[in-house]
């Protein structure tokens, strides 16, 4: 006779992921060029590394965003924050966010 082995669900999984802090999250918002032209900025949380990556146009490639200003940040606090009481971003993500990346207990810059 043939063992049933044991299968963990989907949703057992993710929650298990999601519980130990590897979710991934993804925020985004448009930008405006000097000369008028807008472009997408996001920021992307994976593996508890911050990244943040900016598309030029439409149809285009996403490329390094390597300096994200002071309004950057807020506004993807912001974003960040409107997220929390719906449960859509992990609390460890959130707070990782607001030190704007820094490991927990390091001084500001």
């Amino acid at each position: 006779m043939k063992e049933a082995t044991p299968q963990l669900s989907l949703a057992g999984r993710r929650g298990d992921r999601e519980s130990a802090g590897y979710m991934n999250v993804e925020i985004g918002f448009w930008k405006r060029t000097e000369d008028g032209r807008k472009f997408q900025v996001r920021l992307r949380v994976f593996g508890g590394s911050i990244l943040w990556e900016h598309q030029p146009a439409r149809f285009q490639a996403w490329e390094p965003y390597l300096t994200p200003d002071d309004d950057d940040w807020e506004t993807v606090i912001a974003e960040a924050n409107k997220r929390e009481p719906r449960r859509v971003i992990h609390d460890k993500i959130l707070a990782l966010i607001r030190r704007r990346g820094r490991p927990h207990g390091a001084s500001e810059p």
